[in-house]
């Protein structure tokens, strides 16, 4: 099975490259809209933010997950994707989705670059990269078997027999769709968990006061 999901992803790297670039326009284009706010959206923005992250810092929250089950980040980030892949015509809306993620973490990072300066280097490294070493790569793993599957199965239905029976890609874009949730999982439980006792550490020395 390794053997097979290994060259099932090296036969699909352009798939996956294509979502890595769309995830990356995403981020560009969120960097992008946070220098297109007025100035009354950014000071809501910069209060509603800084409110925030003061209350991470006391040991009152989690950093961008507070409330939402974990098992709710799974569906959100795999679950969902892989369902739109097995819709066939699903594909770009998998796309979008990846853009969407990508603007949020885009639009995050620079508007904290903004308005901390180094600082948000520094919140970004122990706030956001922690759990997003975990998410993102789900992330795109989730989009890429999502739309691999959603590609070989339209092939396969215009009588392309190359592409092999659809029970394989199924259940190999489910192992990977697997896989992905259980990134996104770790994430979340480290974006829960870990990411608040490093901020509240670091906030003990530096303000974050936006």
């Amino acid at each position: 099975m390794t053997d097979t999901i290994i060259d099932y992803l090296r036969k699909r790297v352009v798939i996956y490259a294509i979502v890595v670039s769309i995830l990356a326009l995403g981020m560009a284009a969120g960097g992008i809209a946070v220098g297109v706010m007025d100035a009354g959206s950014r000071s809501e923005l910069a209060e509603f933010l800084g409110g925030y992250v003061d209350q991470l810092a006391s040991g009152a929250g989690a950093l961008g997950l507070t409330s939402t089950p974990i098992s709710l980040e799974a569906l959100r980030g795999a679950g969902i994707p892989w369902l739109l892949g097995l819709t066939v015509i699903g594909g770009p809306v998998v796309l979008a989705l990846a853009f969407l993620r990508g603007f949020a973490l885009g639009f995050t990072l620079v508007f904290l670059f903004e308005r901390l300066s180094y600082k948000s280097i520094l919140l970004a490294f122990v706030g956001i990269l922690p759990h997003a070493m975990f998410t993102i790569p789900g992330a795109i793993l989730a989009c890429g078997s999502a739309i691999a599957f959603s590609l070989a199965a339209a092939k396969i239905l215009a009588g392309r027999r190359d592409e092999g029976p659809v029970l394989g890609h199924f259940i190999v874009s489910s192992v990977l769709s697997g896989a992905a949730a259980i990134l996104i999982v770790i994430g979340a439980w480290v974006q829960a968990n870990l990411s608040p006792i490093l901020v509240q550490t670091i906030a003990r020395y530096v303000s974050f006061s936006l």
